[in-house]
């Protein structure tokens, strides 16, 4: 009886996430989105507490969520950042390193979240309609 039961182990194939046959390739892009959206958040949050509230700078970087008119002061990057041919603001230039390198941060992690999260839909579907 044991060794039927071993037998029957190793021919089933394992599963991933989502019921898809093992492999590696949807799972990485959905933890490369994952830490898209940790550096994303964390350089977002760090950025907005070293820019001054009253700053025109502040103004332009930020805006309210949608449908989130809840606070006074605007707490999220504007969308228009998270595209490559957007430049930054001029006014950007004018701070030292560390306020640069955090808008550089959420910028990156926006893309990584959004690269990320599209391949692994895509690997998903591929590897669920040719693994069935």
């Amino acid at each position: 009886m044991p060794s039927t039961w071993r037998s029957f182990v190793a021919a089933r194939p394992s599963t991933g996430p989502l019921g898809i046959m093992s492999s590696w390739l949807p799972e990485s892009f959905f933890f490369l989105s994952g830490a898209g959206v940790v550096l994303h958040v964390v350089c977002m949050i760090a950025l907005r507490y070293n820019i001054d509230a009253e700053t025109p700078l502040f103004e332009q970087l930020f805006t309210h969520p949608f449908l989130g008119g809840l606070t006074d002061t605007p707490w999220h990057l504007r969308g228009r950042y998270f595209l490559p041919w957007v430049a930054s603001p001029e006014d950007l230039t004018e701070y030292w390193i560390l306020p640069r390198a955090l808008f550089w941060g959420a910028r990156l992690g926006a893309m990584i979240l959004a690269i990320g999260a599209i391949s692994f839909f895509l690997s998903a579907f591929y590897f669920a309609g040719h693994d069935a």
